[in-house]
């Protein structure tokens, strides 16, 4: 079965106390919060080097290296505009495309000799490709909020996943039913994400792992806290009805994403 990982999009331009001024007095540029603050754009970069240098990201190569980055698309015509769940994990895939030969990225360091005569400087992120399956790339892969059944469908059950990690940069509404979705426990997946960004979950099989960044100033060193139950209950059910084909949670491009 695949690993999971799953991340919240990086912050979001937003207003004093979450309220925006009239609509007025908005600057042109500054009309619409679909987009990463700066913060937001420094922890998109800053994330490059957590997936490819963090040692219990390493740890999780080793076993199950990365084979797809999935995050949520833009839908023009329904729920989900976000433009941030892209662009936050967006730099990693750039990153990976430009700079590695192709492969599955690894917890072993191997790289061609033939990179290493041309770019003796890079950095040890380029180590951690295996070359010798150089006809499996890693793959970027957009769904929109409204494609969630479908994707969690192919991600639990393509065999081109099976032993394999996934990155996954979502909405933070539906994240608890993305853990659960992707196969875990009730039990262990805390009912609401909450404000933060700097937190990182890995689902593999029934279990959830939680692992503060500690990237950029302000980050936290604790996870969330999971109460007694867990998910079990109304997130289970709305989780069904997602499998279901069907929309459940926020819109992530309500002031409801800042809360």
């Amino acid at each position: 079965m695949p690993t999971f990982i799953l991340i919240r999009h990086a912050e979001k331009l937003t207003w004093p106390a979450g309220t925006p001024p009239a609509t007025m007095q908005r600057p042109s540029t500054l009309t619409t919060t679909k987009f990463l603050s700066g913060k937001g754009l420094e922890r998109s970069h800053a994330l490059v080097g957590y997936f490819l240098h963090r040692k219990e990201m390493i740890d999780l190569y080793e076993s199950a290296p990365l084979a797809a980055i999935v995050c949520q698309a833009v839908n023009p015509n329904g729920k989900g505009k976000s433009e941030r769940p892209k662009q936050t994990i967006y730099p990693l895939y750039e990153h990976l495309s430009s700079t590695l030969t192709p492969g599955v990225v690894t917890g072993h360091m191997s790289m061609s000799s033939n990179a290493t005569q041309q770019h003796p400087s890079r950095s040890a992120a380029a180590s951690l490709v295996s070359t010798t399956s150089p006809d499996t790339n890693i793959k970027f892969m957009e769904y929109t909020k409204s494609q969630f059944a479908e994707m969690v469908t192919r991600l639990r059950t393509d065999t081109q996943f099976h032993g394999k990690t996934v990155i996954i940069s979502w909405s933070h509404q539906t994240l608890p039913h993305l853990a659960l979705a992707l196969g875990a426990s009730p039990n262990v997946v805390p009912a609401k994400w909450g404000k933060r960004f700097d937190v990182t979950w890995v689902v593999r099989g029934n279990t959830l792992q939680q692992y503060a960044q500690k990237l950029l100033y302000g980050d936290q060193d604790d996870v969330f806290k999971v109460k007694a139950g867990g998910c079990v209950g109304q997130i289970e059910q709305e989780t069904a009805v997602l499998l279901n084909g069907a929309f459940a949670g926020n819109d992530d491009d309500g002031e409801d994403d800042d809360e």
